[in-house]
């Protein structure tokens, strides 16, 4: 309401990101079969990072709804790729590793970042979300670098 959307088009906007999110899951097995997942990871985080970036602008209402849309790269795109990656190196013990990734990064690490951005939108309207743009450039800067020591390793 502070960023001057009608309190009736929130649930619109939040239902534009949630559909396309559903939409991009029941396509991506067959449209990412293959792919090299770490690119998808960074991939997702740079989408985050526009996404945060445009929120933090407090732009009109019709950019909203692509912004909310986004969600299906930022969220769905690195979850579906984190997905795959826990299948390739995790092996028998996919379901600890399941476990650990959604105990920490669903339950910790957001409740963590959900009291930060409450904090951050108290002080700082919408430009508090820039501070989400630095946590996907955190993410994406380990994967980069990660994928970098790899390729750096098997040459």
């Amino acid at each position: 309401l502070k960023q001057g959307i009608p309190s009736e088009w929130i649930g619109f906007l939040w239902a534009a990101g949630v559909l396309t999110e559903i939409t991009f899951l029941l396509f991506s097995q067959r449209l990412l079969r293959g792919r090299d997942y770490e690119w998808l990871l960074i991939l997702g985080g740079v989408i985050g990072m526009v996404r945060w970036c445009l929120s933090a602008l407090s732009p009109p209402f019709w950019a909203w709804a692509l912004i909310q849309m986004l969600h299906a790269g930022s969220f769905a795109l690195t979850h579906f790729s984190t997905m795959q990656l826990l299948d390739r190196i995790a092996g028998d013990r996919l379901p600890v590793a399941q476990t650990l990734y959604f105990s920490l990064g669903s339950g910790a690490f957001t409740g963590l970042a959900t009291l930060a951005a409450g904090y951050l939108y108290e002080n700082y309207g919408g430009r508090g979300y820039a501070a989400m743009a630095i946590m996907c450039l955190i993410g994406v800067t380990i994967v980069a670098a990660h994928k970098l020591r790899n390729k750096l390793a098997a040459a």
